[in-house]
């Protein structure tokens, strides 16, 4: 595998509370390459927005992170302090968020959003910034951009909401995105040029990207590698390949089988959409052994032994589960 320009060994994450401490994260790893597009996927609960918000140092404030490393292009930022992690926010890290109309400022113009984020990281010069934040917005595909820098988030649509986001993520032509559902409040043909929008922008730029998402077609369609997520842990890793054809885990299973398919193997016939039965356990209320274990259809009573680890299967594909490594699961 290309050596990663991001990575992160042995995250965890516990939120102090008013009932006590609650883990959120458990012993997560990942890494991604340059030009590489990760996807963090699982439905919600699983911890991929706050594994997101504590690698850029966004976590709320009663979060307590531990990690045995995080790197940056070849430099840790473990215990980075805040002053720090601003300089590497915007400049070298960038997030997009999943509602920009909770993300922009409502008082600002977009323009001003975009300059602010040129000024703070020094980008151009400030007689440049103006001609800079048009020069984003045009690349982000937003038409006649020297206007629309003068709207405000509320005079444009879901779609150019989400392009001025990204095009104020890439002010500084950041090293490493995070983009958390960036497409959810948007209907399927804006979905599909975000998506295109993005691949296009890390072929020019080289930008590494994680993309979190529940859409296992968004996860076919962009991601070059996989990590499946479920309550607060990673239950399987690989290239996109493994995951999505050759899935060890069975999570991984149930969420590729609840896919739409565009044909029904008879014409004219109904084929109900398979459902994943129960929801995602609060990670403060956990079942002994594999979380997944009450909902999954595999499960015998060993799965309550214990926590399954991840192991090795080929390559860099792994997967936790108690009953494929003993290969009794088919």
């Amino acid at each position: 595998m290309t050596e990663p320009l991001f990575s992160v060994a042995g995250l965890n994450l516990v939120l102090d509370t008013p009932a006590g401490p609650k883990q959120i994260l458990y012993d997560i790893d990942l890494q991604v390459a340059a030009g590489e597009t990760l996807c963090l996927v699982g439905e919600s609960g699983s911890g991929k927005s706050m594994t997101g918000l504590a690698l850029l140092g966004l976590a709320p404030r009663s979060a307590r992170i531990t990690a045995d490393s995080i790197r940056l292009g070849g430099e840790s930022i473990l215990g980075a302090d805040a002053a720090r992690m601003r300089r590497l926010r915007g400049r070298r890290m960038a997030m997009i968020f999943q509602e920009p109309m909770t993300a922009l400022n409502p008082l600002l113009t977009i323009g001003l959003q975009i300059t602010e984020s040129l000024r703070q990281h020094t980008v151009v010069p400030r007689a440049e910034e103006r001609e800079r934040a048009e020069a984003l917005l045009h690349s982000v595909g937003i038409a006649d951009p020297r206007r629309r820098l003068d709207a405000y988030p509320h005079q444009l649509s879901g779609g150019m909401r989400q392009r001025a986001m990204i095009a104020i993520a890439l002010a500084a032509e950041p090293q490493l995105l995070i983009a958390d559902e960036p497409t959810t409040a948007l209907d399927v043909t804006v979905q599909a040029q975000v998506h295109d929008l993005l691949k296009d922008l890390q072929r020019r730029l080289g930008t590494a990207m994680i993309l979190i998402t529940h859409d296992m077609g968004v996860v076919a369609d962009v991601a070059d590698r996989v990590n499946v997520m479920y309550a607060g842990r990673k239950v399987e890793d690989g290239t996109l390949a493994e995951v999505m054809s050759a899935h060890a885990h069975p999570y991984t299973r149930a969420l590729v089988s609840c896919m739409p398919r565009q044909h029904a193997p008879t014409p004219g016939l109904r084929v109900p959409l398979p459902e994943i039965p129960g929801v995602v356990p609060s990670t403060s209320s956990l079942p002994p052994g594999c979380a997944f274990a009450p909902r999954c259809a595999h499960a015998v009573a060993d799965c309550r032994r214990g926590v399954p680890p991840l192991r090795s299967l080929v390559a860099y594909h792994r997967s936790a589960c108690w009953r494929q490594q003993e290969g009794t699961l088919k």
